[in-house]
């Protein structure tokens, strides 16, 4: 294409010359300009005759100008073989401002987006698109229960969904000593059959087979998860069943100094009746208004006779004292714990499954447990409150 034009050039020039010139000849001849001249004088011929160079050499300045940038242009693309080069080659120059296209910004190839020299800074603009970054792909997960209600009761599996025990409530007489010749005492014994049934404590988790794909941690993050999810209810449910069926305590906070002194009238009491606590388990709040007991005011802390805190366990009359989340504030639980089950008919499973959604392409994870708490003797419980006053 550009030697094409070398040699078309020089005979356009002549052409664009030869019509300027036919042009002017014509435009003189139309007003009669040969017959006035031929009866002028000598200085009216010579303007004519300047009028025309003068045109002429306007007209021939103008076309050496269009010619320079003509020939500017053809240097230019002096080294691209064809269209189809020269685009590919605009387009590698200027691919960011290509990219940097939005509905509000058009592209911009003028000298006016030229940058600078400056320093490279990595708030500047001398880095596009995102960072190298490292990843821990191990997700940072939000905790759970401290204490589950499973770390401190047996459990008994059954067959069915219904568990019944046989609990001894009170009966008549007494044995005594026999009167020579008469019947011996009479003694009868009474019992309760109580039914516990077991129920489904359940949670799913839907997600696409794309989010597994593309989030690897995923399956590693689910099991966890949904377990920690799981014990959360199971202990909010089993709770709300103990503090139900539990004694309540008769001792409040006005009739002693300080919380240690209120628990420790709960464990005599349970001792009376003739129930052996192996734990005591309060609200966290107050298991560290326990550490902060002072002995008097501004004496110091102190805790009083029974109470120990060694290797960090704390302990009323060797009885450990543990501190759990799902106990109510101001409350706490002085027990056997050995006289509550965990009934279980299906224990926690969990499963993952793309049958069930596959025309969707989604998976399930599942988890569940058919189970139900049994208090098997109230009395062996006692519910306290640190703020009861009557």
């Amino acid at each position: 294409m550009a030697e094409d034009l070398k040699v078309l050039l020089p005979q356009l020039e002549e052409n664009i010359k030869a019509d300027n010139k036919e042009m002017i000849e014509k435009a003189l001849e139309a007003l009669e300009i040969d017959k006035k001249l031929q009866d002028s004088d000598e200085a009216i011929q010579k303007m004519v005759k300047d009028l025309m160079e003068a045109g002429e050499s306007k007209l021939e300045d103008r076309f050496n100008e269009y010619s320079a940038k003509m020939k500017e242009k053809m240097a230019e693309t002096k080294n691209k073989e064809n269209p189809n080069e020269a685009f590919k080659s605009f387009l590698q120059e200027n691919i960011g401002k290509i990219g940097a296209v939005t509905k509000d910004r058009p592209a911009v190839f003028s000298g006016e987006e030229t940058k600078t020299v400056a320093n490279m800074l990595v708030s500047g603009d001398h880095v596009t698109g995102d960072y190298i970054r490292d990843y821990n792909r191990t997700p940072i997960v939000l905790p759970g229960h401290d204490l589950n209600f499973a770390d401190l009761i047996p459990s008994i599996n059954i067959d069915g969904g219904t568990y019944t025990y046989i609990r001894e409530t009170a009966g008549e007489g007494a044995v005594a000593t026999q009167t020579e010749g008469s019947d011996k005492a009479l003694v009868d014994f009474d019992f309760s059959h109580i039914d516990v049934t077991t129920d489904f404590i359940a949670g799913r988790t839907v997600y696409s087979k794309k989010m597994r794909n593309n989030l690897q941690y995923l399956q590693s993050f689910l099991p966890e998860a949904l377990r920690k999810k799981y014990f959360i209810t199971e202990n909010t449910q089993f709770n709300t069943t103990l503090a139900a069926a539990a004694t309540v305590s008769t001792n409040f906070i006005a009739s002693f100094d300080n919380i240690p002194e209120l628990i420790k009238a709960d464990v005599k009491d349970l001792d009376v009746a003739r129930y052996s606590a192996n734990a005591i388990v309060m609200n966290k709040s107050d298991w560290y208004t326990i550490l902060n007991t002072e002995k008097s005011t501004g004496a110091g802390y102190g805790l009083p006779f029974g109470f120990t805190y060694e290797n960090g366990t704390l302990r009323c009359l060797g009885i450990p004292v543990l501190k759990a989340d799902w106990v109510a504030a101001t409350k706490y639980y002085v027990g056997d714990w050995s006289m509550i089950e965990k009934v279980v008919t299906e224990g926690l499973s969990l499963e993952f499954s793309d049958q069930e959604r596959f025309s969707k392409n989604e998976i399930v994870a599942r988890i569940e447990a058919q189970v139900a708490l049994a208090v098997k003797q109230p009395a062996s419980i006692i519910i306290g409150d640190t703020d009861a006053t009557a």
